[in-house]
């Protein structure tokens, strides 16, 4: 009877030494998970703007369709939002003016159009600046783009001419 009390407590010690640990690893691996998928996007529309041409009629226009990936289950920390748009249409993200933080969410400086923007439970959001290395413009249509929670949005990829390459992305679905 002895040995079974002293077990559970020291299992319970155990838990309550190690949660935080845990809690910083779920967290650390979901702002990662986040990270490759912004990159992903970033890569899809410099692919795009390096392998087609821009063209007027928006119907002609090269285009991509990107999965987009917002990680969930029991390994990942709790996600109260992730969103693509412009930095002044989502609510909580810095615009250039009021920029003064450093870290991830320090912008000040990028020529970003727009921005891929995830936060946790609690916490402030993560702005990541999406750029091409053409130096395309990339313009978000239909106000920002809310992707799914624990799951996958489609993001299509269009170039179009309009004075000089844009990308514009709009959610499929």
């Amino acid at each position: 009877m002895i040995r079974a009390v002293l077990a559970v407590l020291v299992a319970v010690a155990l838990l309550a030494v190690t949660a935080p640990a845990l809690e910083t690893a779920r967290t650390d691996t979901t702002a990662e998970r986040l990270n490759v998928e912004a990159e992903r996007l970033e890569r899809h529309a410099g692919a795009l703007t390096a392998d087609a041409v821009a063209v007027d009629d928006p119907t002609l226009a090269a285009r991509k369709t990107v999965t987009v990936r917002v990680p969930s289950g029991f390994t990942t920390a709790p996600i109260e939002r992730v969103v693509i748009g412009t930095p002044e249409t989502i609510p909580g993200v810095a615009t250039d003016d009021e920029r003064d933080v450093t870290g991830p969410s320090d912008m000040t400086g990028t020529t970003a159009d727009i921005v891929f923007v995830y936060q946790f439970t609690g916490a402030e959001p993560e702005a990541i600046p999406i750029t091409t290395p053409t130096g395309a413009e990339l313009d978000v249509i239909d106000g920002p783009i809310h992707l799914r929670h624990g799951g996958e949005t489609r993001v299509r990829l269009s170039l179009i001419d309009d004075g000089e390459p844009t990308v514009r992305l709009t959610r499929v679905g």
